[in-house]
């Protein structure tokens, strides 16, 4: 990530999804099915051509994360698609990098109540943002 950051990027977001990132422990099948049918949805709603929109690890630079964070709206499991939306919508350079990952095994994610949450919210940052 400091590398993609010395090389002129404004957001750097770690993915999955990039053939040189490492899954070291997967996902349930389920949880996977999910996962991908849910970044389908980013990608085509709210972040097309970002592979992988809610790895969890990103670093932004000072002045971006300050004008971005402060038109932050949602709180909830969305949270870090909608500063990616801002950050686009407000040209900064967003670069996706690799990433050695693994499944945690504990998670607080209802499948079907948390699924429908994330859709209203990914429809939420789509109206916040006016598009």
């Amino acid at each position: 990530l400091i590398e993609a950051l010395e090389g002129g990027s404004d957001v750097e977001i770690t993915s999955r999804r990039l053939a040189e990132s490492e899954i070291r422990i997967r996902a349930p099948w389920w949880s996977d099915l999910a996962s991908g049918l849910f970044g389908g949805v980013v990608r085509g709603t709210a972040l097309p051509g970002i592979r992988d929109a809610m790895c969890g690890f990103a670093f932004f630079r000072r002045a971006a994360a300050s004008d971005i964070f402060q038109r932050q709206r949602i709180e909830r499991f969305c949270f870090d698609v909608e500063p990616l939306r801002i950050a686009r919508r407000l040209s900064y350079r967003i670069v996706e990098v690799p990433t050695a990952w693994g499944n945690h095994p504990v998670s607080k994610f209802r499948p079907v109540a948390d699924s429908l949450q994330t859709l209203v919210d990914v429809g939420q940052s789509r109206y916040y943002d006016g598009a």
